[in-house]
């Protein structure tokens, strides 16, 4: 059920890894936004840190000039460039040359979206186990196609390909497997 719920169709991609109308895992969605939030963070703080410092080219929008090279980075400055659509600026910073970003990302926006099961499936982490649902040479060609490996660590793709899967039992290894040497081990103690 929660795979049939937990879903966002992308409306506005902004300036993430996904594309218009891609349709991810709530997770996912969540992990980008927040490495796009920590990344501003990032952004506002060298952008603070470049204050003061001197231009080593000169910024243009288009036939515009917004500042020339050798003049000094000030807040009103940078607010300008930022409000022009400037990315990024050139400076000297504490004696050596940098390229720092001063744009931040534009989020994604998406909306929730409710799937059917089918589709639900095919949208699994694991390619094995949406492959083993519905639509098997497809799922196994686009797999194959974008070079995907599957991780192998939900209960139907090891049992498909004969790996061993610690259920019921409760002990599981630091690594969250079941180690070899041990199942060999117990194998060994029973006889």
């Amino acid at each position: 059920i929660r795979q049939i719920l937990n879903n966002v169709r992308i409306i506005d991609p902004g300036e993430s890894n996904f594309l218009l109308n891609d349709v991810v895992p709530l997770e996912v969605f969540e992990a980008e936004i927040k490495r796009l939030v920590e990344e501003n963070a990032r952004i506002r703080q060298e952008r603070e840190e470049i204050v003061g410092d001197v231009l080593l080219a000169p910024v243009r929008r288009g036939d515009m000039v917004i500042a020339e090279a050798g003049e000094v980075l000030t807040p009103e400055l940078l607010e300008r460039m930022v409000n022009l659509g400037v990315r990024q600026v050139r400076v000297e910073h504490h004696g050596e040359p940098r390229t720092v970003r001063i744009s931040e990302y534009r989020l994604p926006q998406g909306e929730r979206e409710l799937l059917r099961i089918s589709r639900a499936a095919i949208l699994r982490k694991s390619w094995l186990a949406a492959a083993s649902f519905e639509r098997t040479t497809k799922v196994l060609a686009d797999a194959a196609l974008r070079g995907e490996e599957d991780p192998l660590t939900s209960l139907k793709p090891c049992l498909m390909v004969g790996k061993k899967v610690p259920v019921g039992t409760g002990f599981v290894s630091p690594g969250g497997e079941v180690e070899e040497d041990e199942v060999e081990r117990s194998e060994e103690k029973q006889l």
